[in-house]
């Protein structure tokens, strides 16, 4: 991913930080588009350094479920 969020990196990354910390907390399509996402990508949507994946009632959310 080469996304390029311009203006609109600080909306993005703290939307991204919400969903890290409570992915119900985040409107459902920015939850499609993180969950989308692979753990790789991460690094680029926040400057908050090294990010797990959420928790949910099964565990980790699917992207870091993912081999």
């Amino acid at each position: 991913m080469t996304a390029d969020f311009g203006v609109n990196q600080g909306l993005v990354e703290e939307q991204f930080l919400k969903w890290v910390d409570n992915p119900l907390a985040v409107d459902e399509a920015w939850r499609s588009y993180f969950e989308s996402l692979a753990p790789t990508d991460w690094a680029q949507i926040s400057s908050a350094g090294t990010i797990m994946a959420p928790i949910t009632a099964t565990g980790l959310a699917s992207p870091a479920q993912q081999p």
